[in-house]
């Protein structure tokens, strides 16, 4: 993400304005809690409406800052589902330029600062590249599955290592959704248990691993005089659980991680044992990380090691213990075509000038 930024919220739905006003709530509650904090330490991520015509997500996005009462979103993402359907090669590549036109057209009108994509192809994502290589996706959001997790929307699953290469090659920050609850019920079992043994013997290294110190003595009417005492890191909390080194593991290759139990929060009953549970993951993910975004800045190069916390060959380790993947949502089924003059197609100049204001209204700022 945007460097500088160590913390951010997802927007997964902006048709849903009561959650518009909880975000703004609680982040309106956290600065004022700390006065080291401000809106601008949070980034804003939101991904485009699913159902909605290209020519209206500049209004949504109007809406929405209206309601949380700011001036411009951190990051929008173009998510698949929100393209409209295609039969063949050549009119899915029409659809995804013709909605990355209007990307582009919300973001010079500055509602947005940055623009990206959430759940497009290597393919789309290549369309886009080769098209606009002046205005290319700044972020890619993908799903990412464990060993043994399928997806209920894509027929075939892609290496994460392939999409990390070809994104991190084009300066493109990838936003991993991950779904840590099913973390300790990986399939088959020999993977579960190939995972579980190198866990265990990363985090014993690591309590292990000596840190040293200079101890000075003072000695009256002469000069001090120093010894250095080693010790090792027996009591921590960093680096020893499964989690927390996954998530080491998935920064230190440069990705953003997003926390994906924060969507079954909103699906499910939030009963309080339910909560509690995710709330202590979410304390074990960020409380004991050892300041995990720390001047950590994705799209410098896929090769610069982030921390010295997992060596390289912990993870080459990784890569062969936990394989990785990601998948492509299939297009949605054709929506019904919206009519248009024979003179302008949606996403043309000439569109453009027909459904954005020349002047957009600004939102005021909350104090």
């Amino acid at each position: 993400m945007a460097k500088g930024h160590c913390r951010g919220v997802l927007l997964r739905n902006l048709e849903d304005r009561d959650a518009l006003v909880d975000v703004t709530t609680a982040l309106q509650e956290t600065c004022a809690a700390n006065e080291l904090l401000s809106r601008t330490h949070v980034a804003l991520v939101a991904l485009t409406p699913v159902g909605c015509a290209l020519e209206e997500m500049a209004t949504r996005v109007e809406q929405v800052l209206g309601t949380m009462q700011i001036q411009q979103l951190d990051l929008l993402l173009l998510q698949a589902q929100s393209l409209t359907g295609s039969k063949g090669l050549h009119e899915r590549k029409r659809a995804v330029l013709e909605a990355w036109e209007h990307m582009m057209v919300i973001q010079q009108a500055g509602l947005v600062q940055r623009i990206g994509t959430s759940d497009l192809s290597i393919q789309d994502v290549d369309f886009l590249l080769t098209a606009y290589p002046e205005n290319p996706p700044e972020a890619w959001s993908i799903e990412l599955l464990l060993p043994g997790m399928t997806s209920t929307s894509s027929d075939s699953d892609v290496p994460l290592e392939d999409v990390t290469a070809f994104a991190h090659a084009h300066s493109i920050d990838v936003l991993v959704r991950f779904p840590f609850a099913h973390l300790d019920s990986i399939k088959p079992e020999a993977v579960q248990e190939d995972w579980g043994l190198l866990t265990r013997t990363l985090a014993d290294r690591y309590r292990e691993r000596p840190f040293k110190f200079l101890v000075a003595h003072e000695n009256e009417g002469t000069v001090a005089s120093y010894h250095m005492e080693s010790h090792a890191l027996s009591e921590t909390t960093v680096m020893q659980t499964s989690l927390q080194i996954a998530v080491r593991y998935l920064l230190q290759k440069g990705l953003v991680v997003i926390p994906q139990g924060f969507y079954d929060l909103q699906q499910r009953e939030k009963t309080s044992n339910y909560r509690s549970t995710h709330e202590a993951t979410m304390r074990e993910i960020f409380e004991h990380l050892a300041h995990p975004f720390t001047t950590t800045h994705p799209s410098c190069s896929p090769q610069k090691m982030y921390s010295s916390l997992l060596t390289r060959e912990d993870l080459a380790a990784i890569d062969r213990a936990l394989p990785l993947a990601t998948s492509f949502p299939l297009p949605a089924p054709p929506r019904t075509p919206i009519s248009t003059t024979g003179r302008s197609r949606p996403g043309s100049r000439q569109d453009r000038r027909m459904h954005m204001p020349t002047t957009l209204s600004r939102p005021p700022t909350a104090d």
